[in-house]
């Protein structure tokens, strides 16, 4: 946060040279710190700083107008940013501009005169069942064996990665067969802007879910135990507070960065484009996300109700969930129409 907070306070109602830099640190002092997780804050510090800050944030806040603002998503939009971030972005300004309407600052919201694109307007990007199938065989050589626990179980529950890495032994019951996620990791600054890890609520209430094992998750979990129990008599193993009993911590037992996940899976997706073979197709980028769309998108090809996709990916609504996968529903839904057909056909 700039230093001239204070000061900005001190002047909201009284120089309608108020700046937007200005009013949102207000913004966030009052109406976010002490009310949101610490890792939203930072969200909304990231996202304000990185999108807003030079191209708006020296505006009048008074002298914005819907116009300023459709420019603004027109450019992330032509420099590929995402529809759902540019929602992430318009929700912030939003909300910022209403609390300024609440206190007669401006008269009416000027995010409420922009036209945005459909934030699902594109396919989520998912591995196709053979690029699945190819990835998991990859990853049974040796030299890639210990990663093969954490994609395989990213892809078998649609676990966010946040999710993943916060994943103690409590959280596994092998008796029942199932995983509970409670919990999330982050890695967040303090007011000494040093970084620690830190457990975080998750996303919503509906993150808190369970999820049942299938087989070979099951497996992967019992190799993953296996290889921690192995590698904790090396030397290094050095486990921190509060942090001794993760399913997934790094070869000295600390929790992960989740940036540690996406150099991980960059390092298998290059090695297997490198395989001298020509009839292999190349396997496209993976982030953690796409292997948590393309469970959902395997849960729907076969056949799994929306709402028990909804309750495993731990979606606030029904309709979330559908808005993200339409597409896949869509297909099932010719497919299943080309059984009936065939049916008719024989009476």
């Amino acid at each position: 946060m700039r230093e001239s907070s204070t000061s900005n306070f001190e002047k909201i109602f009284y120089d309608e040279t108020l700046t937007l830099n200005e009013w949102f640190d207000i913004w966030l002092q009052e109406y976010k710190m002490n009310h949101i997780k610490t890792s939203s804050v930072q969200t909304y510090q990231a996202m304000y700083g990185k999108r807003i800050t030079n191209i708006l944030g020296n505006y009048p806040l008074t002298q914005i107008r819907p116009f300023h603002l459709q420019r603004l998503y027109n450019n992330l939009l032509e420099n590929k940013l995402s529809s759902g971030y540019l929602h992430c972005i318009h929700s912030m300004l939003h909300n910022i501009f209403q609390i300024a309407v609440y206190n007669d600052l401006l008269i009416k919201n000027p995010c409420t005169g922009v036209t945005l694109p459909s934030q699902y307007s594109q396919k989520p990007k998912v591995l196709t069942l053979e690029e699945q199938q190819d990835l998991l065989e990859f990853l049974s050589q040796d030299k890639w064996l210990k990663y093969q626990p954490i994609i395989t179980i990213m892809l078998g529950t649609g676990v966010r990665v946040g999710e993943l890495l916060a994943l103690n032994w409590s959280d596994i019951d092998f008796a029942k067969r199932t995983i509970s996620i409670n919990k999330s990791l982050a890695y967040l600054k303090d007011e000494n802007n040093h970084f620690h890890f830190q457990y975080t609520t998750p996303k919503t209430p509906s993150s808190c879910r369970t999820i049942p094992m299938s087989h070979s998750v099951e497996y992967q979990l019992e190799q993953q135990k296996s290889w921690l129990q192995e590698q904790s008599q090396e030397d290094g193993w050095k486990p921190m507070e509060n942090f001794g009993n993760l399913v997934f911590p790094n070869k000295y037992g600390h929790p992960q960065q989740r940036g540690a996940i996406q150099r991980i899976l960059n390092r298998i997706v290059s090695a297997m484009n490198s395989r001298n073979s020509h009839s292999i197709a190349p396997m496209p980028p993976i982030h953690p996300h796409i292997l948590r769309h393309s469970f959902a998108t395997r849960c729907f090809e076969v056949g799994i109700p929306a709402k028990t996709i909804q309750m495993l990916l731990g979606h606030n609504s029904i309709q979330l969930t559908m808005d993200i996968y339409t597409h896949v529903s869509e297909e099932k839904k010719k497919i299943d129409m080309e059984k009936l057909n065939r049916i008719v056909d024989t009476l």
